[in-house]
């Protein structure tokens, strides 16, 4: 009892923790257990075992999880100004690495961020965080438009090798998404430029005509018409 009063709120690796005794067994008599609360993720268990001289170390599993990480991700984008939006890409429910584009007000941010972040330490993440400036635009198109244009997006991203084309078309627990966000970036901002003239003429598709006037027809606004199309 007394080693837990003497650690809880004290510093272990610049972190503040949280000590509390565990219950004894009845009739327990020695092995008197305390439960450390607020360690980085990175932690070993011989650093702990030194730190308050205990005889064993059992470490569990980090009570902290995906949405903690996340949320420290876009506090430490916010260091270096406000964020229009933050965008998290789907990874999957059990992913080893995170990705996400973050879109900030003025230029200065951006370029600030992506070179004082880039491969710097993180114990809360337990690893280094990756930043990148690039010029970035995302597309919404219904999920019935992309699957009618999948292939050919994949076709359009081998022809701009100098510019990234990504689509997601699922959640991170694999479940179809409507609408589908396509999004193109890249470090070069001509190369996008010419990404996001084939992509937007993709999406706009061409007019169907007759005798050189557009055909349309109101049965293409009901449901069998929709299925026509």
């Amino acid at each position: 009892m007394s080693e837990a009063k003497r650690l809880h709120h004290s510093i272990f690796d610049g972190r503040q923790v949280l000590v509390q005794c565990q219950s004894p067994k009845r009739r327990q008599t020695s092995s008197f257990s305390i439960e450390i609360k607020g360690l980085p993720p990175n932690v070993r268990a011989e650093d702990i075992q030194r730190w308050c001289n205990a005889a064993s170390v059992t470490l569990g599993r980090a009570s902290y999880g995906r949405s903690t990480g996340i949320q420290h991700v876009r506090d430490e984008l916010s260091k270096f100004g406000p964020l229009e939006s933050f965008d998290l890409v789907p990874s999957g429910p059990r992913p080893t690495k995170l990705k996400a584009f973050g879109q900030f007000c003025t230029p200065e941010a951006a370029a600030a961020a992506a070179e004082k972040l880039n491969n710097t330490p993180q114990k809360m993440l337990g690893s280094p965080l990756w930043s990148e400036l690039i010029y970035s635009l995302k597309y919404l198109p219904p999920w019935k438009q992309f699957m009618a244009l999948r292939d050919d997006l994949v076709a359009l991203s081998d022809q701009h090798a100098d510019c990234k084309i990504r689509y997601y078309e699922a959640d991170n627990e694999g479940r179809a998404v409507d609408p589908v966000c396509i999004r193109i970036y890249s470090s070069d901002a001509k190369a996008l430029g010419r990404a996001k003239i084939a992509v937007e003429t993709m999406l706009q598709g061409e007019v169907l005509a007759s005798d050189g006037k557009s055909v349309w027809d109101d049965f293409f606004l009901s449901s069998e018409g929709t299925e026509f199309l």
